[in-house]
């Protein structure tokens, strides 16, 4: 067994860990709940926006964005408006799954637990 201070120990079957013993080599349960919730926050958004559709996203702003704001087109304008909503909501999730990682009472697993992907934040990401 690894302990949380890198040492091994060896347990066997007829022996006990104590309480102390079991505090080391136990994950705390506040560890594992910001763990289920950042795990959650994760699948949801790759759940809209696989990790190359956000590649694709983000290179498809840069290539955009570097197109003088007059001489944007009516779709270069719309990307950018959707790139920036899906990383608003990427922000939000993110501040979400800690707030609900504090939360005992909370349900990581609702739907209502999260915030909505804005529409256009979606349209972007359907696109790649």
């Amino acid at each position: 067994m690894i302990l949380a201070d890198g040492s091994i120990k060896l347990v066997t079957s007829d022996r006990i860990l104590s309480a102390d013993e079991l505090d080391q080599v136990l994950p705390k349960s506040d560890d594992l709940r910001l763990s289920a919730a950042k795990a959650e926050c994760r699948a949801r958004i790759y759940a809209h926006a696989s990790a190359e559709a956000q590649m694709n996203m983000a290179t498809a702003a840069a290539i955009a964005s570097g197109v003088p704001e007059p001489d944007r087109s009516p779709d270069q304008v719309s990307l950018l408006a959707g790139v920036t909503a899906a990383l608003e909501w990427v922000a939000a999730m993110r501040a979400t799954a800690a707030a609900l990682a504090e939360n005992p009472d909370a349900d990581i697993t609702a739907d209502a637990s999260w915030p909505p992907v804005p529409p256009e934040a979606a349209a972007v990401a359907a696109m790649f």
